[in-house]
């Protein structure tokens, strides 16, 4: 398989991501707006590919009935390819930017905590060195 062949192969996966996010809604309006952006010019090169798979296919059937088309099926044919490769790589593009929210978590291991370990005496602060006291300036406001 050559290289422009595989470079229009969507996998089920990158779908499955994509309608994950088309519905899907982020809480913070940054993420959110960014989504909506992505998920616009997803939406651009789809139309385009529908627009270039229905003038092929209408023109080419003209074609293939025997009727001589006024059509030019060769520049249909390198539009429908630039329209599947842009809708492919759009889609791979999308899905594996936000394929770490789909992600499984990984189980935390807890590794055995001893004193020693390092952030423990943050948790136990009857082992913590005692903190220093802040001196606080007298402004004579309270006598």
């Amino acid at each position: 398989m050559n290289e422009t062949m595989e470079s229009i192969i969507i996998s089920p996966e990158d779908l499955d991501t994509i309608a994950e996010l088309i519905v899907m809604r982020f809480p913070l309006r940054v993420a959110e707006g960014r989504r909506l952006a992505r998920m616009r010019a997803l939406m651009l090169v789809t139309a385009a590919l529908n627009r270039a798979v229905s003038t092929y296919a209408q023109h080419a059937l003209v074609n293939c009935q025997g009727t001589a088309g006024t059509s030019d099926l060769c520049a249909d044919t390198a539009a429908l390819n630039h329209a599947l490769q842009a809708f492919s790589t759009e889609i791979r593009m999308i899905a594996h930017e936000y394929d770490s929210i789909n992600a499984p978590i990984e189980p935390f291991a807890a590794e055995e905590c001893t004193d020693d370990t390092p952030g423990m005496r943050d948790l136990m602060p009857w082992q913590s060195p005692p903190r220093m006291a802040c001196p606080v300036p007298d402004s004579g406001l309270l006598h």
